[in-house]
């Protein structure tokens, strides 16, 4: 059960209307986060706003939920996993894909969350080190070693 009870047609506040309606439309459905988030217009729009602009970056939509399966496995959330995982056959990984992507792996070198000589995922370490990568020692080296291999565009 949620601790947070999402909104429902009959609670929504009208200036939410439009973009739950855009969510919808690029969805097909309102997730869950979305008609949670609508219980404070803020977070919603904020949100929105935030991934609107991350979908500007220099990742490709697959790379992004390559990135979002491997967070989500590492986090063990199994929410973010089905999201992901719908939404990353949506940006062209199949089923093996996806799997792989949890555990770090591709088949593409550019597309690993890791590299395949190492025990500890990039991501596994962000996670663990909360996000400061520190430009000595394991994690800065394994930083600057990930980010000479990333393609910056797709």
């Amino acid at each position: 059960m949620a601790r947070i009870a999402p909104v429902t047609s009959s609670n929504l506040d009208p200036k939410l209307l439009r973009p739950l309606s855009q969510v919808k439309s690029g969805s097909g459905t309102i997730p869950n986060l979305f008609s949670t988030l609508a219980n404070a217009p803020v977070a919603l729009n904020g949100f929105l706003s935030l991934t609107k602009t991350l979908s500007r970056g220099r990742l490709s939509v697959r790379q992004r939920e390559i990135l979002a399966l491997a967070i989500a496995q590492e986090n063990e959330c199994q929410y973010c996993l089905s999201a992901h995982t719908a939404s990353s056959r949506a940006a062209g990984l199949s089923a093996t894909g996806a799997l792989k992507a949890r555990g770090g792996d591709s088949d593409n070198p550019f597309e690993r969350a890791r590299q395949p000589s190492r025990r500890t995922s990039f991501v596994s370490a962000v996670l663990s080190q909360i996000g400061i990568l520190a430009s000595r020692g394991r994690l800065g080296s394994m930083t600057a070693s990930c980010w000479r291999s990333w393609p910056m565009s797709h």
